[in-house]
Formats: C-alpha cells, structure tokens, sequence
C-alpha cells in the first residue's frame, strides 16, 4: 500500500534542497493566519456584540466568500507569477485585519464587520491554492509525491496551533493582541516567501477544468473527506455534557483530534502512498476512516473518548495528500492554480456541509450517535470507490 522510495526521494533527500527548506516556513507562516481566523471571528463577535452567534456566522461569510471566488482567483494565478499572487494575498490579509483591528477597536457598526469578513475571504481565496502550485518550482519532479503530503500536514499543524495561539493571545492580551499577532505573522509570510523561487507558467488556453469529470470526482472527494472530519470535529463540543464536563473542555478534545491527524500526516510524509489513478488505495482508506471512529461513539467516559479521538483521524492526511497528488498528475501545464482551486473549493464546501449536518441533524440523530453519520459516510464512499474501479476494470 505505500511506496518504499529510493534514496533520492526519501524526505532526508526532500530536505536537502535549498528550496524546500525556505518553503517550509514560508508555507506554515502563509497559511496560520488563515487557520487563526474562523476562531478569530468568534472572539471578535463575542468582543463586539457580546455574540457568539455573530462571530460563528462571520466565520461562515469568509468561508462561503472565499470558496465562491476560488475557481476565478486560481485562474488569475496562472496568468502571473505565482509567488508574487501569493505575497499579494498576504499584503492584502495585513490590510484587511489592520482595518478590522480599527473597526473593533473604534466601535464601528457591526455591518462594516461583514464587509471585512467578505474582503477576507477574497484575500484567502487563492493562497492555499498558489501554494500547492509553487511546489512544482520547489522541488524536483520525482519529490512532488512526498512534498504534496507533507504540505498537507503542515497545512494541518497550522490548524492544530493556530487556535490555541487565538485562545491564549485573546486571554492574555484581548482580541487586539491576538489581530496584531496575525498581522505580523502575515507581513513575515510575504517576506519568507522572497526566499521560495517564483515561478510563472506559460499561458494556457481555458480547458474549463469543471466540465472534465476526473476533477469533479477529485473535488467531490475531498468535499467527503472535509465534510467528515468537520462532522466529527463539530460533534465534541456537543458530547461534553454526556461526560459531565463543561463546554469550555471541548477545546482540548478537539486539539487532541488535530494531533490524530497530525500524527497520520507524520507516517505518511515518510513513506507516501502510491498514486497513479488506482482508487482502490483511498478505498481501503476509507474503510479504515470509518472503523477508527466507531470507538469514538461507543466511548463510555471522558479518557476512552479522548482516547479514541486520538486515533480518530489518522487516515485524515494521507487522503488529502493522495488527492493532492491525484490533482497534480491531471493538471494541464499553465493551470496549477486553477486546478487546485478545486482543491480548495472542495474543502471549504465539505466543511461547510459537515457543520450544517451537525446543526440540523444532532436532534434529531443525537449527539453521541452523530459519528455514526461520519462511518456512513466513508463506508458509502468506499464502496463506491471499489464500484468505480471494478467498472473501470471491466
């Protein structure tokens, strides 16, 4: 099931290149305000309006705003160089907190907080993108395979410590103190990435990636694989009081799943899994997905659940780094931004569908049988899965 690699693509030989070592802090530094913000809105809509409620739903505007304009900002990323889109769009992150820094602290009305949530979402519409289309300028071909998954688990460290540094900044020094560390964290971004090579692909006609069939299904799959994960990650705060503990805990059972998924990334950025088309691979995944959150329902008290969270999401990296690479491989030359804009499109519509399942079906399911919804899901996608590649076999 995994690729045991020669010498020269081993990840000792991936941290020999100059290159990918200036991209590892440029990388983590781009996209942790990014991973700062949803909990950042929070904290400012309970700052501002005493409101929970506003901040949730401010998250949820820069998410929507960003996903709406990923497909037309990954284009645009093809037609310049994409180091410099990238710098840009952390530039453009500064301005847009600086000014919701003076909207909070000068009291301005709570409609200039939707307009900021709106502009940041355009801000982050194609970072994430432009960075998975810089690594072919990072790194040698034979390395992208490995690169792709260890992106994705700094990608997902960034969203294991970006929280705990929002909770501990805004507790230490208010909601300013925490904007002001994720302005400087920005501006020391678009500085980093100086050091990462630029790279400009030549111009390429429109092959309108969304009528092509295989970048649909990689999209829906990574929409399946968010929606999962956001699924279980929105359940804990509900199964606080079936243990007996106070909704603030919640915090920490939730870092415990971002180091489940952090501890399958590690794994799998050491010995990646093969591509190449086969989806037999992410099959097997899946089923493995699944079963690994069976315990987390049938935990009888706080240890077990913490316990079984622990292991919930190991498989969580390694899908989303196959799915990287699966886009990599199909991807004309001179539409890498807008290929992985899909990419993007993907994740924030899944976690979009993951906390709209949880709102509208734990009464209804109840909280403590909500995984089973995640089991499902993989299950059912799994299968369909191992019917593809039969098919396509036949």
């Amino acid at each position: 099931m995994v690729l045991t690699a020669p010498a020269a693509t081993t990840f000792a030989g991936l941290l020999r290149h100059r290159q990918w070592r200036a991209w590892i802090p440029a990388s983590i530094l781009a996209r942790l305000p990014q991973a700062m913000l949803l909990l950042s809105w929070v904290v400012v809509g309970n700052a501002r309006a005493g409101s929970l409620t506003l901040g949730a739903t401010l998250a949820g505007v820069t998410s929507i705003s960003a996903g709406a304009i990923a497909p037309w900002r990954g284009r645009l990323l093809d037609r310049q160089d994409v180091r410099r889109a990238v710098q840009f769009e952390c530039v453009l992150t500064m301005s847009n907190l600086s000014l919701l820094l003076v909207v909070i602290t000068a009291r301005w009305p709570i409609w200039t907080l939707f307009v900021v949530a709106v502009a940041q979402g355009w801000a982050n519409a194609g970072t994430q993108s432009g960075l998975r289309a810089l690594l072919v300028a990072v790194v040698p071909a034979e390395q992208l395979p490995r690169a792709h998954f260890a992106e994705s688990l700094m990608q997902e460290f960034c969203y294991v410590i970006g929280p705990v540094l929002v909770g501990g900044l805004t507790l230490a020094g208010g909601v300013p103190v925490a904007l002001g560390f994720m302005i400087g964290v920005a501006g020391a971004a678009a500085l980093a990435l100086t050091r990462v090579t630029g790279l400009r692909q030549k111009p390429a006609p429109r092959s309108r990636l969304y009528r092509r069939r295989d970048i649909r299904r990689l999209t829906a799959l990574v929409a399946v694989i968010t929606a999962g994960i956001d699924l279980l990650e929105s359940n804990v705060p509900q199964r606080m009081s079936q243990y007996g503990l106070p909704a603030g805990a919640a915090g920490w059972f939730m870092a415990v799943v971002a180091v489940s998924s952090c501890g399958g990334g590690v794994i799998v950025s050491f010995r990646p899994l093969r591509s190449g088309g086969n989806y037999l691979r992410p099959a097997v995944l899946f089923l493995v997905f699944a079963g690994l959150n069976i315990p987390v329902v049938l935990a009888p008290n706080a240890v077990l659940y913490g316990a079984s969270l622990l292991i919930s999401t190991l498989a969580f990296v390694p899908l989303i780094g196959f799915t990287a690479g699966e886009f990599e491989a199909r991807l004309p030359a001179g539409e890498r931004g807008a290929g992985f804009a899909f990419m993007f499109v993907g994740i924030q519509g899944g976690g979009a569908l993951g906390f709209l399942a949880t709102g509208a079906l734990t009464e209804w399911v109840g909280a403590r049988q909500m995984p089973l919804l995640v089991v499902g899901l993989f299950i059912g996608t799994a299968i369909a899965l191992f019917a593809y590649e039969l098919a396509r076999r036949a």
